[in-house]
């Protein structure tokens, strides 16, 4: 059995019986979600905060999803992280 969306949401249903929200996952983040700081060699880079991350992938995956640190590196003041994450079968690095 699907679960209930909101008015609006275009959902697919899925193999686990809830209904993934594509749209959704497609949609760009407020830009008052989206941070901004210098790395150490100067530039500007923009990201999200982890907890607006999992919560987009929540919504999303109905909570089914998974993230996998595969390597990480320091460089000087940042780190470089290789991830993996699975939702829906699938697992995309």
């Amino acid at each position: 059995m699907a679960r209930t969306c909101a008015p609006g949401r275009v959902d697919q249903p899925t193999l686990r019986g809830y209904v993934m929200n594509l749209e959704l996952l497609k949609q760009p983040f407020p830009t008052n979600q989206i941070k901004n700081r210098q790395t150490s060699i100067g530039m500007t880079v923009a990201y999200l905060e982890t907890p607006t991350v999992i919560n987009r992938l929540n919504d999303v995956f109905n909570g089914e999803w998974s993230f996998k640190i595969i390597e990480h590196k320091f460089l000087d003041d940042d780190v470089v992280v290789i991830g993996e994450l699975t939702a829906e079968g699938i697992t995309k690095q």
